[in-house]
């Protein structure tokens, strides 16, 4: 009886799915205002992008190359060189986000970006939404495949909507069954 009430609890959390931090967008006037403080404001082409860490849940840190093509605000008395190395955090466009713009960006993307150090490395200001695409490669690829319990749940939840309900009702009915029958031993042993 216990290991079924395990089984019923892990399979609602598969069925359910994990609940993703939310937070707000910004204000336009706010995203303006930290642009304008960025100390770094540059054009250019994306020439490469590659995988730095996996990090934790689904998300990784990678690295692209932005071969400048204008400099639009640099700190004073700096030295750019003509290829410059971004870090960003990339998510995957299947996992759900609220606020910010998710960054996308991909080899031969032509993006306006704005940018501060931080730990001696450059990094968007304000992750997605401080990257504007001037030309967008298209198609593009996942740098992540989407899990599989995630596929079959998304299958799920499109050409079968009411899947969960059919499958929280067919394990309550398991569950009072198997109740039944622990009822109907003990009245059988001690009644």
């Amino acid at each position: 009886m216990k290991s079924m009430l395990s089984g019923l609890l892990v399979l609602l959390l598969v069925l359910s799915g994990s609940s993703q931090p939310a937070s707000a967008a910004m204000e336009p006037e706010e995203v303006e205002r930290v642009h304008a403080e960025a100390p770094l404001h540059l054009t250019g082409e994306v020439t490469e992008d590659v995988l730095l860490f996996q990090n934790e849940e689904h998300s990784q840190t990678r690295e692209m190359t932005l071969e400048i093509e204008a400099v639009l605000k640099q700190p004073e008395n700096a030295e750019l060189p003509s290829s410059l190395p971004i870090q960003y955090t990339y998510i995957p466009s299947w996992v759900q986000m609220t606020g910010g713009e998710k960054m996308d960006i991909a080899v031969g993307d032509r993006i306006e970006i704005w940018l501060e150090p931080e730990d001696g490395n450059w990094h968007p200001v304000l992750s997605g939404t401080s990257v504007k695409h001037l030309y967008y490669i298209d198609p593009r690829s996942e740098h992540m495949r989407k899990p599989f319990l995630m596929t079959v749940q998304d299958f799920l939840e499109i050409r079968y909507p009411f899947a969960f309900i059919l499958v929280l009702l067919v394990l309550v009915f398991l569950t009072v069954a198997g109740a039944m029958k622990v009822i109907e031993d003990f009245h059988r042993r001690f009644g």
